[in-house]
């Protein structure tokens, strides 16, 4: 992730990559494992994450190290988009 990479394109409060213009995407972040948890719409600036606490075996989501966001696409890797405030939800 230290490489320099474009940034995630932000249109109309979706998400869209900048190497193959998918707008699917996974969050990940550093635990123990990096598990993946899928991302939703910018609802009021803050970008919906599911969570699913009942099924994280390896703690709170949000609660990692290194977060990222990959395209599911392309499988290209992107840091969070400055500024973009993240919100985890129940369910998508």
């Amino acid at each position: 992730m230290n490489e320099q990479r474009p940034e995630i394109l932000i249109v109309e409060g979706q998400l869209i990559c900048p190497t193959c213009g998918a707008n699917e995407f996974s969050f990940r972040e550093e635990h123990t494992v990096s598990c993946p948890h899928d991302v939703g719409e910018i609802v009021n600036g803050a970008l919906q994450i599911e969570a699913d606490y009942e099924h994280s075996p390896f703690g709170d989501v949000g609660t990692g190290e290194n977060p990222f966001l990959e395209c599911q696409e392309c499988d290209e890797i992107f840091q969070i988009p400055a500024g973009l405030k993240l919100e985890f939800v129940d369910r998508l």
